[in-house]
């Protein structure tokens, strides 16, 4: 005699039950409706992406620094860590300007533009303030 699993009522026959296309075909759509549940909450989570750049040594509205991350960042962390400068800074989405602060005294800000899953900053100034030393490591963290 057939049982029903614990979980999602799928149908489980006994060695001597005959199979019933109907009985699979219920089993199938109780599969596709958990799987398809349990994607439409995995898309609601918090995603994160991680990665490196090497900074080019450019500066300018010319030469912007960009990423284009798997989706829309709702916050962007870099941190670089060199012989000359420790670097960290936090660019929330939409803002047109980003904070970048150069050792323990020194703050600049970068012109920012978020553009759907592409984040891009430039400095006037200088590549370091821009997060573009040539030559060094960076590394970021997005959240949504």
């Amino acid at each position: 005699m057939s049982t029903q699993t614990s979980n999602f009522g799928l149908t489980k026959w006994d060695g001597t039950d005959p199979v019933s296309v109907s009985e699979i075909n219920a089993n199938t759509e109780k599969i596709d409706q958990a799987i398809a549940s349990t994607m439409a909450t995995a898309q609601t989570r918090a995603r994160i992406a991680s990665g490196t750049y090497v900074g080019t040594g450019t500066n300018g509205s010319g030469n912007p620094t960009s990423l284009t991350l798997p989706f829309t960042p709702k916050v962007l962390f870099i941190d670089c860590d060199s012989d000359m400068y420790a670097q960290a800074h936090l660019f929330v989405y939409g803002a047109p300007k980003g904070l970048t602060r150069v050792t323990d005294v020194s703050t600049y800000y970068v012109t920012m533009t978020w553009n759907g899953t592409q984040v891009s900053w430039y400095s006037a100034d200088h590549a370091i303030y821009q997060l573009n030393g040539q030559g060094y490591t960076y590394r970021y963290v997005a959240i949504a």
